[in-house]
């Protein structure tokens, strides 16, 4: 009976979520504890670079180059800000070591899908110049506004998280990025009022 009971608790003990810290401070101790922290954020570095680069291949390579860091470094990490930012930095610094040795920059690419035989022509084209206008308008964008909004819809960060990372306040932030889609939505309508 102890010993099933023993199994119970542990068995418990093994179902509670461990916090992001934990895993940070576990990782720093042993660099094979780093799995957890990896799965949790591989596709959102991943959607973030591909969003940067518009290149899956050097997504890919960045992703991988930015966790290879982020083990050999996680002893630097101190746990006083966001995780994701520190990882986000790293990622962001791999994609301009890209650029610096290639000397040219990327735009974004919006995904462009083929329409489904059932589909109508006149549907796919109206969709086709929408995206045509929207590709537009973000190329019209700063640098610093197209990062605001790959930082919080191809990497999915809180504004805390983006706050953090731009050395920002979270609230400066969250009220940037809704006047960047503010201005995205109306410039929006006026193409296609």
């Amino acid at each position: 009976m102890a010993s099933g009971l023993r199994r119970g608790v542990l068995k418990m003990l093994a179902s509670e979520p461990v916090s992001e810290d934990e895993l940070v401070r576990r990782a720093q101790k042993d660099p094979a504890q780093f799995g957890p922290l990896y799965d949790g954020y591989i596709q959102r570095v991943y959607r973030v670079l591909l969003a940067r680069t518009a290149n899956p291949a050097d997504a890919e390579d960045l992703t991988s180059q930015t966790f290879l860091s982020a083990v050999e470094k996680i002893n630097e990490y101190h746990p006083n800000g966001h995780f994701s930012a520190w990882l986000f930095r790293i990622a962001r610094n791999k994609q301009i070591d890209l650029y610096r040795k290639r000397k040219k920059q990327a735009d974004i690419e919006l995904d462009e899908n083929l329409p489904a035989p059932d589909e109508d022509m006149l549907g796919h084209l109206i969709q086709n110049e929408r995206q045509s206008a929207l590709r537009r308008r973000m190329a019209a964008l700063s640098d610093k506004e197209r990062e605001l909004i790959h930082l919080r819809l191809a990497a999915r960060m809180s504004f805390a998280e983006m706050g953090a990372y731009l050395n920002q306040n979270s609230e400066a932030v969250k009220k940037s990025y809704y006047r960047i889609i503010q201005r995205l939505k109306a410039g929006m309508e006026v193409d296609h009022g």
